[in-house]
């Protein structure tokens, strides 16, 4: 699964995303410390919701599935969805203005970034699509089982 997540990543074009292993360190270091993912999970890619470019608000997709920071505009019951959540309420995503609801009262709010919420819907769902397509079910074993991917960050122009 590990290598259909980063293929769809790394084929997907948008402002706002960065994708492994092109993410600038500043910024994979800011989501690390803020979006409250285990240090474990390996950061496949990241959507940076910030008005000047920090990352301290944003989502990252991983190892273990979304992980994400919203401001204080926008509420959500939590933070984080599993792969397999992702596909059990797909039916459940849409676009709310600046936010993206996840289903499950979750919703990420994009008001700073340069990505649109119905391009990031859109690739939730092409992922959604390609896990499920793949694992045939959404079995909990075959989602936690992915691989983990070498990231390396990159720096960013101020060597960060």
């Amino acid at each position: 699964m590990e290598t259909d997540v980063l293929e769809i990543l790394q084929n997907f074009h948008s402002d706002g995303l960065f994708v492994a292993p092109n993410i600038p360190s500043k910024k994979a270091k800011n989501a690390s410390a803020c979006y409250g993912m285990p240090a474990s999970v390996n950061i496949y890619a990241i959507v940076d919701s910030t008005v000047f470019g920090s990352a301290k608000n944003g989502l990252a997709f991983t190892s273990e599935g979304l992980f994400w920071k919203n401001d204080w505009t926008t509420t959500s019951a939590k933070n984080q969805m599993s792969w397999e959540e992702l596909i059990n309420t797909s039916q459940e995503h849409a676009v709310d203005g600046s936010e993206l609801l996840l289903g499950q009262d979750c919703a990420f709010g994009m008001a700073g970034s340069g990505m649109k919420p119905a391009v990031l819907l859109k690739l939730l769902e092409k992922l959604a699509q390609k896990i499920q397509g793949n694992t045939g079910t959404t079995e909990t074993a075959e989602v936690s089982n992915v691989a983990q991917a070498k990231v390396t960050p990159v720096a960013d122009a101020n060597g960060e």
